[in-house]
């Protein structure tokens, strides 16, 4: 018999940046393993596309069009989330950006901004506003999305790390601030996981080499890698788990 500690089963789950890679893989990964999810981000074509395969395949979403840096369309995310599923159970604060194959003195002010708005402030907002729901409830779990690169640094993406150690602290900071109602916050992060945004990088035979050669595992992830993990943080088996940040990174950060 399955342990239903494990069981995501009729939770209800945001996801941002679910349009595409790592949030819409595990959205659907979600609704498979039986969670209604809400999937937002700011292509609601893409987003109602995502929603009918999950729909097709039996399973339950809606879809909300979301900038995560604007705390209006936050709100409406979470309006239509209640009004759809009645409740939140689950955030996985999912959406975030790179500009990769920049030295520093290369990167522009603006796009500066927009990685740390993207990556750091819509992780913010989104946490803060879904939080005050799940306080109010006395129960919830918050899955930040960090990165492999929060913990090692990577030549030619020095914003995209330092949003990502940010996320890192903010999850610790957030654990320690909700724990006495119950409220978790953990984060995940990942090495370079192969997805259709990104795998054309991994033909470029020197680039594939250098991120090769900082995985003992010798091997890049995938998406399923990710899949077990996410799950885990997102049902009760975590429930006094809170303030960790779990690395999904095939030994990398052991070297």
């Amino acid at each position: 018999m399955q342990d239903q500690r494990f069981s995501i089963k009729g939770k209800t789950i945001i996801v941002t940046g679910a349009s595409s890679g790592l949030g819409r893989g595990l959205s659907l990964a979600f609704a498979k393993a039986g969670a209604n999810v809400t999937v937002a981000s700011r292509n609601l074509s893409k987003l109602e596309i995502l929603v009918e395969e999950i729909e097709s395949a039996g399973g339950m979403a809606v879809a909300a069009k979301t900038d995560v840096t604007q705390g209006t369309d936050i709100d409406r995310m979470i309006k239509i989330t209640i009004e759809k599923f009645g409740g939140i159970d689950v955030l996985l604060n999912n959406a975030g950006m790179s500009i990769p194959g920049l030295l520093a003195e290369q990167v522009s002010e603006k796009e500066m901004q927009t990685i740390m708005d993207t990556n750091f402030k819509g992780t913010f907002l989104c946490g803060a506003a879904v939080a005050r729901y799940m306080l109010e409830q006395k129960k919830g779990k918050i899955i930040n999305m960090s990165s492999v690169l929060g913990q090692a640094a990577w030549a030619k993406a020095s914003i995209y790390c330092v949003s990502k150690a940010a996320i890192n602290h903010l999850t610790k900071a957030w654990a320690i601030e909700w724990a006495s109602k119950n409220v978790t916050v953990n984060a995940l992060a990942p090495t370079f996981i192969e997805t259709d945004m990104n795998r054309h990088l991994f033909t470029q035979e020197e680039y594939k080499a250098r991120v090769l050669s900082h995985l003992p595992m010798g091997r890049i992830g995938l998406l399923e890698d990710l899949i077990g993990p996410a799950i885990f943080l997102a049902s009760n088996a975590s429930d006094f788990i809170s303030g960790h940040i779990l690395t999904v990174d095939g030994a990398w950060t052991c070297l």
